[in-house]
This record gives C-alpha cells, sequence and structure tokens, in this order.
C-alpha cells in the first residue's frame, strides 16, 4: 500500500469510527443516512487536502483490494438515500385486521425512511386501507418521518385522521383503487404540496385537507358530487382549485382561503351553502351558474373585490341579499 493510500485510508478510518461513536451515542443505534452524509462530507474535506488526482488514485486501489465494481459504487453514490423510494420491511408498519372489508389497515408507520410505498400486501394478507387506531385518535398513524408516501393499487381506503398533523408530509400518490378519503385524513399536513385526488372519490368530508397551509392547487375529479365543510378550510396558501362536470354541491368548503384567486364553477353545481367562499378576500370574479338554485347565508362574507355574475346580471359585498333572492327566490 502506497504512503497516499495508507494516508486515505487513516483519514476516513478514523473520521468513520467518530461519526458512528457519535450516532449510536448511549442507544447503541445508529442513524445511517446521517452517518452516511458526515462520511461524504468529511470524504470531501480529505480529497480538498490530497487533490483530486491522489484523492481518485487512493478510492480506485481500494476498490480494487475490495473487489468492488466501480460503476455500480459510482451509481449508488449519485443516489442519496434520502431521495430514495423505499417499500419499508413488514415489521415497521403495525396493522389491524378489518373484517367487514376483510383486509389489513396500516395503523401505523414506525421507520424512518422519508420516501415510503405503503405495499398492497404485509405478511400474506391484503393491505385495504390505511387509518390510524380506532381507540386513540391521538396515537397519529404517519406523525414520522415521511415525507412523501404512495399508496399501492388495491388498496381502497383512507380512514378519518389517517395523517392527520403529519407536519413533515409534502407529498403523497394515491392509486385510481382508492374511493374513500375520510374525515380530516389530511387535516393540519402544514407541508403537504401536493396531492392527487382519484377518479372514484364521490365526496370530500368534512375537514379533509383542512389547514395544509403549504397546498397552493387542487384538482377535483368529476366523480365528485359534493364538497363538505372546511374540506378545505383554511388553506391559507390555495390559489387554485380545478373542478370538473359532476361536481353538485358546495358546503363551506373554501372559508377561510384569502388567497384563492382562480376558480371556475361547473355548469352541473346547483348548491352553494352558507360560508362556502368567507373571507376569501382576494377572490375577483365568480360566474355563478344558471343551474345553481340554492345560496346559503354568508356564502361571500368578506368578500370585499369579489364581483359575482348570475343569469346576465353582477352583483358585489353592497348587493348580496339581491343575490341571495335572485338564486333563492328567482327574484
Amino acid at each position: 500500500m502506497t504512503e497516499k493510500l495508507k494516508k486515505f485510508a487513516a483519514a476516513l478510518s478514523a473520521v468513520s469510527l467518530a461519526v458512528c461513536a457519535s450516532a449510536c451515542g448511549s442507544s447503541g443505534s445508529t442513524s445511517a443516512p446521517a452517518a452516511n452524509n458526515e462520511i461524504a462530507e468529511a470524504a470531501q474535506a480529505i480529497k480538498e487536502e490530497m487533490g483530486e488526482a491522489d484523492y481518485n488514485e487512493a478510492v480506485n486501489a481500494i476498490k480494487e483490494e475490495l473487489g468492488e465494481d466501480t460503476k455500480a459504487a459510482e451509481t449508488t453514490a449519485a443516489e442519496p438515500a434520502g431521495d430514495e423510494i423505499v417499500t419499508p420491511d413488514a415489521s415497521e408498519f403495525e396493522t389491524q385486521y378489518d373484517a367487514a372489508l376483510g383486509g389489513l389497515i396500516v395503523t401505523r408507520y414506525t421507520g424512518e425512511a422519508e420516501r415510503i410505498i405503503v405495499p398492497a400486501e404485509i405478511n400474506g394478507e391484503a393491505v385495504i386501507g390505511v387509518g390510524c387506531y380506532k381507540a386513540n385518535r391521538n396515537k397519529k398513524g404517519f406523525s414520522g418521518t415521511a415525507q412523501y408516501v404512495e399508496l399501492s393499487e388495491g388498496i381502497v381506503s383512507i380512514g378519518d385522521h389517517a395523517f392527520y398533523e403529519c407536519g413533515f408530509l409534502k407529498e403523497v400518490k394515491l392509486p385510481s383503487s382508492i374511493t374513500v378519503i375520510g374525515e380530516s385524513a389530511f387535516n393540519d399536513c402544514r407541508n403537504l404540496t401536493t396531492i392527487n385526488i382519484p377518479e372514484g372519490i364521490t365526496e370530500i368530508l368534512s375537514y379533509t385537507f383542512s389547514h395544509c397551509k403549504s397546498l397552493e392547487e387542487i384538482t377535483i375529479p368529476g366523480s365528485v358530487k359534493e364538497l363538505k365543510g372546511q374540506a378545505f378550510g383554511d388553506c391559507e396558501n390555495l390559489k387554485t382549485v380545478n373542478l370538473q362536470e359532476g361536481l353538485e354541491t358546495i358546503s363551506a368548503a373554501f372559508c377561510d382561503c384569502p388567497n384563492l384567486t382562480d376558480i371556475v364553477l361547473p355548469e352541473s353545481l346547483t348548491k352553494i351553502d352558507k360560508n362556502s367562499f368567507y373571507n376569501c378576500t382576494s377572490l375577483r370574479s365568480l360566474k355563478l351558474p344558471d343551474s345553481v338554485n340554492y345560496l346559503g347565508g354568508n356564502a361571500f362574507h368578506g368578500c370585499t373585490a369579489l364581483t359575482v355574475t348570475y343569469k346576465g346580471a353582477e352583483y358585489n359585498y353592497t348587493s348580496w341579499t339581491d343575490l341571495f333572492n335572485a338564486v333563492n327566490y328567482n327574484k
């Protein structure tokens, strides 16, 4: 072994031992991604000290001695562990069997991966839903480190409070098999920016996405007939809502969305319930389809910049009573 190689091996070995000792601490468990990151940073420092040519010579010599495949090692280095989407081991999921649905409900993820796939089966049993502990909703299902969660095809249900207050969660990918998303399922997921709602969902229940303060755009498929109370309440950065033909009822779904500016109501809509757009202060223009025959009280309360067009006439905050009478009593 050359002097250059000895110097490199000794330096990196010392760093590895120090990082391991620091990461393990008194608990005896090591966070692999954190340790790998520290070692990588240290290796970069060694590279700068040795010079790139000597560093590369030492690395290649070590690979040859260990019989490693250089190409495979370089591929691994180019894909940091934090970006990898993994299907966790069965032991990292807690489940309950739902006799009525005939499969497992994943009630908790206990691992530390940031990007995960919930599998279609665990230990030979079909996974049909994601939920929380029925006996204790405060024991949150996915409150750990997961930032990206993908549900496998075949999973049909997301239960009430399933992802409630998942502060790390940023992106969710749902399969086409999902038919139910429960109340408060994503309530207070403050960092959630991206989620798809599959065709097949028929209603967005109360508080489902309430307080999702990082959500800026959402698309509601045509299968959804009703948006219930506070479905997107207090989504303070929600700007764009894409509604498809098929929606019939909006029930206080967008109250306290102060940055909502872009929404087009479909011709299938017949009912706008009370408080539906309460305090949507950035909303400037909205056309009510002629099909709307019910308008609830305070539907546009606080929308002082809004002009509503209905059957060719225009209304604003000074004439909401006139709009109410026009819709409800054809006056």
